[in-house]
């Protein structure tokens, strides 16, 4: 069997069965065999979830040949400037604590220097550069970096709950990044009051999506994408991350509830942001959940026609 359970260290270990399979569970879904092809045994080799019975879930993991031009493959690094339970099970999930503010409260708060150990021996050993080459051997070119609105000082404000001084951190991947010929997306994950319900992505996770419905937590909300659009041109001008930065995402997931207010958001986003990030140099991700995505397309074709100032 594949072991996916926490160590006393509070690490995960797996271990490859001699047979080559054997049941693994992922997330909260038990319906899947983890195989290795008998001639893929070697570093790098492919790695297959394949349903461990008829009917079960199945996905396929592959090695994508070296991306060229504007082809790029690119891998989520979740979990580590934002926790959420299920991707930190043995601090988190297994104790009942469902986010980051939770996690922190737990540990005495932000101020509490235990709290703060806590978070910054995570900030520093979560993502390391074995990782990126890991992830540079399966063939991924980009990654895309959740952030939370409390990693910018501008934002900051220690009775949201969090701990300050992740953006270190995040500076020094980027460099890493920038040796391996690598490159980001920084993803604003969470917003003040949660853009989200009930979602620990959000960093607090709340039955109202108050960033839509409190003006001050939409306009701190704003004043973090400007934070980090002001960020993204910091790295640009330090040689130790020029480049490295492709784009920005505005909202994860907002929910669909407050569409037109996400439409909202983004018209007055876009503007503001392209006049420090042009289009020719950097994207701008537009996240929407109506599903089908037949509104929020339609939404995108009538802005088409005012060009880069109104587009992603």
């Amino acid at each position: 069997d594949v072991c996916v359970a926490p160590a006393a260290d509070g690490r995960q270990r797996f271990e490859l069965p001699a047979t080559g399979q054997g049941p693994i569970r992922a997330g909260s879904e038990e319906g899947f065999c983890l195989t290795v092809l008998a001639n893929d045994l070697q570093d790098g080799g492919l790695l297959r979830l394949l349903p461990c019975e008829p009917g079960s879930l199945n996905q396929t993991f592959f090695v994508p040949s070296a991306a060229d031009g504007s082809a790029f493959v690119g891998v989520n690094l979740g979990g580590w400037l934002i926790l959420e339970d299920w991707m930190w099970p043995a601090k988190m999930l297994n104790k009942q604590i469902s986010d980051e503010y939770s996690l922190i409260k737990a540990n005495g708060g932000p101020g509490d220097p235990r709290a703060q150990k806590m978070m910054r021996d995570h900030w520093d050993t979560f993502l390391q550069p074995r990782h990126l080459d890991m992830i540079r051997r399966w063939g991924a070119t980009h990654v895309r970096i959740p952030l939370g609105y409390w990693l910018f000082d501008a934002v900051y404000n220690e009775d949201d709950g969090f701990v300050a001084g992740g953006e270190q951190y995040l500076a020094r991947a980027l460099g890493w990044l920038k040796a391996r010929g690598m490159h980001a997306v920084l993803d604003l994950h969470a917003m003040p009051g949660a853009q989200a319900v009930d979602q620990e992505f959000t960093g607090k996770q709340s039955a109202i999506a108050n960033f839509f419905l409190d003006a001050g937590d939409n306009e701190r909300g704003q004043l973090a994408v400007k934070a980090l659009a002001e960020l993204v041109l910091r790295y640009e001008k330090d040689p130790a991350t020029a480049g490295v930065v492709v784009g920005i995402q505005l909202l994860n997931e907002p929910t669909f509830k407050f569409q037109a207010d996400t439409f909202s958001f983004y018209e007055a986003m876009v503007r503001e942001v392209r006049q420090s990030l042009p289009a020719d140099r950097y994207l701008i991700m537009l996240g929407f959940m109506d599903s089908p995505h037949t509104e929020s397309a339609e939404w995108l074709f009538g802005k088409r026609g005012g060009g880069p100032a109104d587009l992603a």
